[in-house]
């Protein structure tokens, strides 16, 4: 699948490893759509998939998603599949794996004496021709090397798939949008991080995209 090559590329990229809990998230997105012009004020429902009927998780991330729709301009609906359906039908999908160790490393900078930037010799001579003084040294201070610090932080790994479905006034169904998203970090609490990753997703909806997106929504993991 598609999205496997997006984790792959997020997991090499050690830019990305302790993003997380910081102020948002990194994120790698690839989308495809048809209904980038014919979207807007038509009707949307957001539907579980069988495993996510009665799900609590899945309703707190489904209100979520709901707003990100609404906020982009269309119109969300209950899902009621007895009812007349809606233009457009959409399903969220989202895990997260256990985390791994992850090896880490940067330098710290060090301070202290780097020599001698002047002096000053003050002193007397006595009657009987002696000689008393002092010299005063200015040491100077900066940069003096490097420590390196290393260690390792437990890395979570965060998928996020989005499918839309378009009715037609046949009653045909055919999929007008789907979009896949990766996104590594230190948070392993997906409800901690489920905001940034559907304004990641949102980033350029609907629009086809494959890029890297920074979602920099306050997480409090």
């Amino acid at each position: 699948m598609r999205w496997k090559s997006l984790s792959a590329a997020l997991l090499a990229s050690g830019s990305l490893l302790l993003a997380s809990c910081v102020g948002g998230v990194h994120a790698n997105v690839e989308s495809f759509s048809t209904m980038e012009n014919s979207f807007r004020g038509e009707t949307i429902a957001v539907a579980p998939y069988d495993e996510q009927r009665g799900s609590l998780e899945f309703a707190s991330h489904a209100k979520k998603f709901e707003a990100k729709l609404a906020a982009a301009g269309m119109r969300v609906v209950p899902y009621d599949p007895k009812a007349a359906p809606p233009r457009y039908v959409a399903f969220l999908d989202f895990s997260i794996d256990g985390g791994r160790e992850v090896p880490y490393s940067y330098s710290v900078p060090t301070w202290g004496p780097t020599g001698i930037t002047s002096s000053t010799t003050t002193g007397v001579i006595s009657p009987y021709g002696t000689y008393s003084g002092s010299t005063t040294y200015q040491q100077s201070y900066g940069l003096t090397g490097y420590n390196q610090v290393t260690g390792t932080a437990t890395q979570f790994t965060r998928y996020l798939y989005i499918d839309i479905m378009e009715v037609n006034s046949n009653g045909d169904v055919a999929q007008a949008y789907e979009a896949r998203l990766v996104s590594s970090g230190s948070c392993g609490r997906l409800a901690a991080v489920m905001d940034s990753l559907l304004s990641a997703a949102f980033k350029n909806f609907p629009q086809e995209t494959s890029c890297e997106v920074v979602a920099r929504v306050p997480v409090a993991c």
